[in-house]
């Protein structure tokens, strides 16, 4: 069957995306009819700027640039040399350099994931783990809580870490995979919002919770995310070294067999 080509125009442009990501929190929220009485009014509203592509990724590319200089240097390296291991590992360090502490957090989540089932694999056959056979397959199909107590009964993990496992999995990698915005708001307050009354004129500055209203979450989301990232990554990299770490001593030839 033929894609139709999709002629919607939603004025959703590479511009008005750079803009949004560029902006920070200053951002009008309001109903269409208070914007509509607010320009009726007089008062001023900033319009999103349309600029060309190729200048509008330029300055994002000149910001994030600067940004990724602050943090290039407290991004952790994968601790073995194991192609899987400097993928996951890129890839946080990768969305974190560019800005995207959502998806760097959520790559957290997978890199421990996959730290459990892979060197759980690798106790349980002693290390002469196939990971192109069915025995992987069905590891792939595990969840991160079936993974826990497979990876105690492997002598991966003891009883007080796999209630920090449990924890890591409901708290962060649960939360952010299903994208529980509520939740991952739910501590963060934004600061002098200014809070306008269209029909008195009156300005009122308060703060807001985070949770207030889908606007609010986002940028309460993406606070908490810049914010959180450095421990989650940190407490991803312990959990990812004890397990191989572990390993190597319970299997030793994987030192040089897998480079475990």
């Amino acid at each position: 069957m033929q894609a139709e080509e999709n002629n919607y125009n939603t004025g959703d442009s590479i511009s008005a995306l750079v803009y949004r990501l560029l902006r920070g929190p200053e951002v009008l929220v309001a109903s269409p009819e208070t914007i509509r009485k607010m320009a009726a009014n007089g008062e001023p509203l900033r319009q999103v700027p349309d600029i060309p592509t190729e200048q509008a990724i330029d300055k994002l590319f000149e910001q994030r640039k600067a940004e990724a200089k602050e943090i290039a240097d407290s991004l952790l390296p994968a601790p073995i040399p194991e192609a899987v291991y400097l993928y996951l590992y890129d890839q946080i360090r990768a969305c974190a350099l560019f800005g995207l502490f959502g998806p760097a957090i959520t790559y957290c989540g997978l890199l421990v994931e996959y730290a459990l089932k892979a060197c759980t694999y690798i106790v349980e056959s002693n290390g002469n783990p196939n990971f192109s056979g069915a025995e992987w397959d069905e590891f792939e199909t595990l969840t991160f809580g079936q993974m826990i107590p497979r990876a105690q009964k492997a002598g991966l993990i003891d009883e007080g870490m796999v209630k920090q496992f449990r924890g890591f999995k409901n708290d962060i990698r649960n939360t952010h995979s299903h994208f529980n915005i509520k939740k991952i708001a739910q501590d963060v307050v934004i600061r002098n919002v200014s809070i306008r009354n269209v029909e008195t004129g009156e300005t009122e500055v308060r703060d807001v919770p985070g949770i207030e209203n889908p606007v609010f979450q986002v940028f309460a989301k993406e606070a908490a995310d810049k914010n959180y990232f450095p421990q989650i990554f940190h407490i991803s990299d312990t959990f990812t070294q004890h397990l191989i770490c572990m390993t190597a001593r319970l299997v030793p030839e994987q030192e040089t067999a897998n480079g475990v």
